[in-house]
């Protein structure tokens, strides 16, 4: 996330920063997950080559991730398994309570505020998203969506990336990213490629890119 440059100090964000730019089978991309309650999974593949040991790299996340849980109320984000596979990447789970957290922990010692948003179009609205985008159906590229059209939606769901958060500026190499969502995709903004109904693909530097959901 934001291949996490800023948090240079902490082996996650080492982590985070090399993760991008290479074109893997479907096992093996780093991807967001998105379930039905609003909790994130995330995962990311990446060879780190000899630098890092397994349990260094661990015990490291862990420790970025108990002073994160030390300020929640309630939920806790949890590292669902660090291991290597047999092409020598190490692979990442996490999972995360909600989209909030997973956007504050990719936020932590941050300069500038990346995004990550995940919620109605009305709460969207209200959080200061302007909204002012053209999106295009997943199924017909000629059914646009203007602001008006998208706010008439409120109710739907919608997805906000930030394409900063798995890019640390440093190359101009698209870093490559999966989401996956429990409902079925409706519309997408420009640079969003459609895998299937529940997947899409996201290759880009920077940029902010819409994925909105049927109800």
């Amino acid at each position: 996330m934001k291949r996490w440059k800023v948090m240079a100090l902490a082996l996650f964000s080492a982590f985070c920063i090399v993760a991008c730019g290479k074109e893997t089978p479907q096992e093996d991309v780093t991807s967001i997950s998105v379930g039905n309650d609003g909790t994130i999974d995330y995962k990311i593949v990446e060879n780190f080559g000899t630098e890092y040991s397994i349990s260094d790299f661990e015990a490291m996340l862990q420790e970025d991730v108990t002073q994160y849980n030390q300020g929640l109320a309630e939920g806790a984000i949890e590292i669902a398994g660090v291991s290597q596979n047999e092409k020598g990447n190490i692979v990442v789970e996490m999972k995360f309570p909600s989209a909030a957290d997973f956007n504050g922990f990719c936020n932590i010692n941050t300069m500038e505020e990346i995004l990550f948003f995940y919620g109605t179009i009305e709460e969207a609205y209200k959080a200061g998203h302007s909204l002012d985008v053209i999106l295009h159906g997943r199924e017909n590229d000629t059914e646009i969506l203007k602001k008006n059209d998208i706010l008439n939606l409120g109710e739907s769901k919608i997805l906000i990336y930030d394409a900063r958060l798995n890019h640390d500026g440093t190359t101009q190499t698209p870093a490559n990213m999966r989401i996956n969502v429990s409902g079925q995709i409706s519309h997408v903004s420009n640079g969003v490629v459609i895998v299937d109904k529940n997947t899409v693909d996201i290759s880009a530097i920077d940029g902010l890119y819409y994925i909105i959901l049927n109800d």
